[in-house]
């Protein structure tokens, strides 16, 4: 070890002090709750511990750290972090026993992670990799604990509500939160699962007995299963779900066929109720039974992974119907089938930025393969995608960058399926890339002392802006620097005259730019302009002039940060902004090129925006990215008047919404979207369209309503 490396003892030593400092600890030498030495273990119910602590207490407190075995110093810091770190959940627990939900979580927050923090740092100066384990359970057990704190209060505040709704005689309310009610039930069960697991690891590892508080949490979900089962039998009947399937062999050239029958428990036929088949996330088939309560479907699989895979018949009745879901399972194995592509029209020849167009059709055993992606190549390089239509059908239109070479080449459409029911396939074209010619120009030279400010653009022939390419700057053939072009095709980079230049007898120096037009169809191209070299004879008021030109340009700079970072906020805000000339790293941009800062967008034109793009994504098919806008458009416009960390969970913003006094019909919209966004966001079952325009109709009305 190094003699500069800090020893265990002083690392020791520095926790020690840290932790007797620790916000919330008592002040050593008061009279009540002072600070144990470290080398007490605590517990916080362990009679074990307790005989530890009373062997131990004879040992002293003042011995020199270099003489103290650096192992056993660690070990007695972490298990006082430990123990501190478990009685914090404990104490979180008590609280949430008690219905203090909010208080709950507060024990678990910023003195909890800075305890988690020097546990986690004692943890990386020992060998052992159990400590870093017992971190990520303390960690783990923070979050759910929080997330289970928060569903209960959920479901307590949504069984309230419930009750209000059988006295008032209005049914349908009362169905509608009965359901929300069977899903918080899931959600608390599941978290607190998670939980008891966290409470077990942690008590196997550290001195922390947490047996305490797992039959807490186990009592919590016991009684709240038993109030959600009790709700269930009154509010609504139960349901059968009978299957068959024609075959357990499929693929697409033999389609699975399911038919079945929807009763209720007494056997009741249910006609005109959604039976969905659900074939993977994303991938769902929707029926409606008939008038005896029958159903049947047929289905080729496209996408679905080679082998074993599991197929779902579901009952999904409507928040305000009587009757509870119900799905039948089925175990299948999916053989691949072979696909063709027939391509129908493709273009032969195309210049920079100009339009190819492909189109043709996916078939697969004579049939019209329905969304699968098609992607279109030209010389190896991807330049578009897109998905079948109903009949297999496919066009695609994209513009010829500028990274393929010129020449003769092919353009080649694949099926990039792998290992999938439908096998991957590709058809090809003959292609002709054509060259295009390119303009450079040195638009503006600002000559400070020694100092060049040049500024130009790369355009082609026509006077098309060519964005992303590298201009380099010579002076006197010597190259100084490069350059890339902007989105507007413009360039801008700030030298200094070389000694040898300004030395040498010239009165003039010729400055170059060049556009290479290597690894592009676009032609190389150049620019020159002479520049005036400084007299000798006022070589120090050059001096004095460059040394103000730099504190200009620092002082430019510093201005330019400021309002990078101005932008920076606005781009968290907005995802459509305006490029900027890029810098080159040799380069200072002087203060006379700032730019103003685009106005900050108003309150709720995010929002607007982020609704208008969950619109759009619901168009396209995208149902989770629609729930995900739409949440993130509620929330946004929410957050103006609700006081909360922006990094608090979807449940944590909502408890804050509901402290913030929001009106109850709003709170409602918002449970509800959250909800949604939770199941888009983390649920392995796939959102359906009507929930989806369920979220962007309760997100429309919160925006609205804080417009």
């Amino acid at each position: 070890m190094s003699n500069n490396t800090p020893s265990h003892s002083t690392l020791f030593s520095v926790f020690l002090a840290l932790l007797l400092l620790a916000p919330g600890q008592a002040v050593a030498g008061t009279n009540t709750h002072s600070t144990p030495s470290i080398s007490e273990d605590i517990d916080w119910s362990s009679p074990q511990a307790q005989e530890t602590t009373t062997n131990n207490s004879s040992q002293s407190q003042h011995e020199n750290p270099d003489e103290v075995d650096k192992k056993g110093e660690l070990s007695d810091v972490q298990r006082w972090l430990a123990g501190r770190l478990g009685s914090q959940l404990g104490s979180s627990t008590v609280k949430l026993s008690q219905g203090e939900y909010q208080q709950a979580k507060s024990v678990l927050g910023d003195d909890y992670n800075s305890k988690l923090t020097r546990y986690v740092d004692v943890a990386g100066e020992t060998d052992s990799k159990k400590d870093d384990q017992t971190a990520k359970q303390f960690q783990q057990a923070k979050e759910n604990q929080r997330q289970y704190a928060s569903s209960v209060q959920q479901f307590r505040q949504t069984y309230n509500k419930y009750q209000t709704a059988r006295q008032n005689g209005n049914d349908e309310r009362a169905r509608e939160l009965a359901r929300r009610l069977d899903r918080l039930q899931s959600q608390i069960n599941h978290t607190g699962n998670n939980l008891t697991k966290n409470y077990k690891n942690i008590s196997n590892t550290t001195q922390a007995d947490l047996q305490k508080e797992t039959g807490t949490v186990n009592n919590i979900t016991q009684n709240v299963t038993q109030q959600q089962a009790e709700v269930q039998e009154q509010e609504f009947t139960e349901t059968e779900l009978t299957t068959d399937v024609n075959t357990t062999e499929i693929a697409y050239r033999d389609p699975l066929d399911v038919s079945g029958q929807l009763t209720s428990d007494n056997g009741t036929e249910l006609a005109n109720r959604t039976i969905l088949l659900k074939l993977r996330p994303g991938r769902v088939i929707k029926t409606k039974t008939s008038e005896v309560g029958t159903f049947s479907f047929v289905a080729r699989p496209r996408k679905l992974p080679l082998g074993p895979n599991t197929v779902t018949v579901q009952y999904a009745p409507k928040n305000s119907s009587v009757y509870l879901g119900s799905n039948s399972t089925t175990n299948v194995s999916v053989h691949q089938t072979e696909t063709t592509i027939e391509l129908q029209n493709t273009t032969k020849t195309a210049a920079y930025n100009e339009t190819i167009n492909v189109s043709g059709r996916v078939t697969a055993v004579d049939r019209g393969v329905t969304n699968v992606p098609v992607t279109v190549l030209v010389d190896g390089v991807q330049i578009t995608t897109v998905n079948t239509t109903e009949n297999g059908s496919f066009a695609a239109s994209a513009a010829l960058p500028a990274k393929i070479n010129p020449g003769s080449k092919d353009i080649r459409v694949a099926v990039p399926l792998s290992d999938q029911a439908l096998a991957s396939t590709n058809a090809t074209a003959p292609f002709t890339v054509q060259p295009t010619g390119t303009t450079l120009n040195i638009t503006n030279v600002n000559q400070t002392g020694q100092q060049l400010m040049i500024t130009g653009a790369l355009t082609t022939a026509s006077g098309e802006p060519v964005p992303n390419k590298v201009v380099a700057l010579q002076l006197n053939g010597q190259q100084l620097t490069t350059v890339m072009t902007n989105a507007h095709g413009q360039y801008r980079a700030n030298i200094t005259i070389p000694e040898a230049v300004l030395n040498s007898d010239k009165s003039t120096a010729k400055l170059s730019a060049l556009y290479s037009g290597r690894g592009a169809n676009l032609n190389k191209s150049q620019a020159s302009s002479q520049v005036p070299l400084p007299a000798s004879e006022k070589e120090s008021d050059s001096l004095f002039s460059q040394t103000t030109y730099l504190l200009a340009s620092l002082l430019g700079l510093g201005l330019l940060g400021i309002a990078a970072l101005m932008r920076t906020g606005l781009l968290t805000r907005s995802s459509e902004t305006d490029s900027t000339p890029s810098d080159t790293t040799a380069s200072k941009s002087p203060a006379n090129t700032e730019q103003d800062p685009e106005p900050e967008p108003k309150p709720d034109q995010f929002a607007e925006t982020l609704l208008d793009r969950a619109n759009s994504a619901l168009s396209d098919g995208n149902r989770e990215q629609a729930v995900e806008l739409a949440y993130a458009a509620a929330r946004d416009s929410l957050t103006t008047t609700v006081d909360v960390d922006p990094k608090a969970t979807h449940w944590e913003f909502y408890t804050a919404c509901q402290e913030a006094n929001i009106a109850d019909e709003n709170l409602e919209r918002l449970a509800d979207l959250t909800e949604a966004y939770e199941h888009a966001a983390f649920a392995a079952t796939s959102t359906s369209s009507m929930a989806a325009e369920t979220a962007i109709e309760h997100a429309t009305s919160l925006v609205e309503t804080r417009s």
